[in-house]
C-alpha cells in the first residue's frame, strides 16, 4: 500500500496484490496563514485515517516535505501544532502491521497523478 501526500492532500493508495491503484485529490480553503508543514503533515493524518478504516496493514507514506518525513522518523518531541500532528500520526501509525515513511521530490508525487 502506498500513501502519497502533499500540502493539497493529494494520495494515491496502490492496492496490493490485487494491483489495483486509488488515486484522490482533495484541497481545501483555510481562513488566514496555514504552515506548510502543518498542511504535509494533515495530509498524512487523513490518509492513514483513510487506509485504517479501510482495515490496510502495509503502508509506505511518501511526501515532499523532508522536514515532516524527518519528525515522523525521529524521537524528537515537538511542542508546537506541527509536534500534536506528528504525535497523532505516530500514534495511529502504530495499528499498521507495516508502515515506512519516505521522503520524496514533490515531481516524484506528481508523476503518479497526472
Amino acid at each position: 500500500m502506498l500513501v502519497q501526500a502533499e500540502a493539497n492532500a493529494v494520495k494515491r493508495w496502490d492496492l496490493g496484490q490485487s494491483n489495483r491503484s486509488f488515486i484522490a485529490a482533495r484541497s481545501w480553503k483555510q481562513a488566514g496563514h496555514v504552515d506548510t508543514l502543518l498542511k504535509e503533515a494533515n495530509a498524512i493524518l487523513l490518509g492513514i485515517k483513510w487506509l485504517l478504516e479501510m482495515q490496510v496493514r502495509l503502508v509506505e507514506i511518501e511526501n515532499d516535505s523532508l522536514v515532516v518525513i524527518r519528525y515522523l522518523t525521529s524521537h524528537d518531541c515537538l511542542v508546537s501544532s506541527l509536534g500534536h500532528l506528528i504525535d497523532d500520526i505516530k500514534s495511529l501509525s502504530a495499528s499498521f502491521r507495516v508502515v515506512l515513511f519516505k521522503h520524496v521530490l514533490g515531481r516524484e508525487i506528481n508523476r503518479h497523478i497526472t
